[in-house]
């Protein structure tokens, strides 16, 4: 009898202790939230790398209207002045205002020849794209993480699924893995390095997103010059402003 008891209070308290992790919609829901504002400009850099070779880099102002409105502009180099690229829901448009041309560009395209998707660069949120699996706690790299793995769905998402590592203790992202249809993993992205200013939103981040297939190939991405208090509207994410942008 005395052992039935203790293996009955024993499965109560794996259950109660089951019960208290969070659920994996709730784990990337939190670590999006220490990422990218809703709405605010900024600024980001990117770096794609041959070995230790720097192939390119570009410069990009960004503004983000909503979880679904993103626009972005080319600054530099000065050859890249005059494109610019609006996502509105799960559209993205990309205008060349030298030769004014507009076309809709697939999620999965890469970022300028970079280790990025289109996807990986104009969307705010994976949640937009992608349902949540449990969330398992482990350790990763030293750290109490969990770890998330999400599925895409529909095909227009540019991945079948995403593997995410996040910090227990404060829901940062730590690492992605990403996988093709094919149940390749195809890249990895490490979150090199997150800081937060002094009103508690996102000041700094740097991604470091490697070819899982050709490892040589990386790229490396950046975000500063945070203004949330920016002034956006919704009639800067058309069609029309999109052209008007691309200075």
């Amino acid at each position: 009898m005395r052992s039935i008891v203790v293996a009955v209070a024993l499965a109560c308290a794996a259950v109660a202790a089951w019960g208290t992790e969070p659920s994996g919609a709730d784990v990337m829901r939190k670590s999006d939230a220490t990422l990218f504002g809703d709405r605010g400009a900024w600024t980001m850099s990117l770096e794609d790398h041959d070995g230790q070779r720097v192939k390119a880099s570009y410069t990009f102002s960004c503004l983000a209207g909503g979880s679904d409105r993103f626009l972005m502009v080319a600054e530099q180099p000065a050859v890249m002045r005059g494109q610019a690229i609006l996502r509105l829901g799960d559209t993205i448009y990309q205008y060349i205002r030298k030769i004014d041309r507009l076309k809709q560009v697939a999620a999965s395209v890469a970022f300028f020849s970079s280790s990025f998707s289109m996807e990986d660069v104009v969307a705010t949120s994976l949640s937009e794209f992608y349902d949540f699996g449990d969330a398992e706690a482990l350790a990763y790299q030293g750290q109490n993480a969990y770890r998330v793995t999400m599925s895409a769905r529909s095909r227009s998402a540019a991945y079948s699924r995403i593997v995410c590592y996040v910090c227990a203790s404060d829901y940062r992202p730590l690492a992605r893995e990403y996988y093709a249809y094919s149940g390749t993993m195809v890249k990895r992205l490490a979150f090199e390095e997150q800081r937060m200013g002094d009103d508690g939103r996102l000041a700094y981040v740097r991604l470091r997103m490697e070819d899982a297939l050709r490892p040589r190939f990386y790229s490396v991405v950046s975000f500063s010059e945070f203004d949330y208090a920016a002034k956006v509207t919704d009639d800067l994410f058309t069609v029309a402003n999109l052209k008007k942008a691309a200075r």
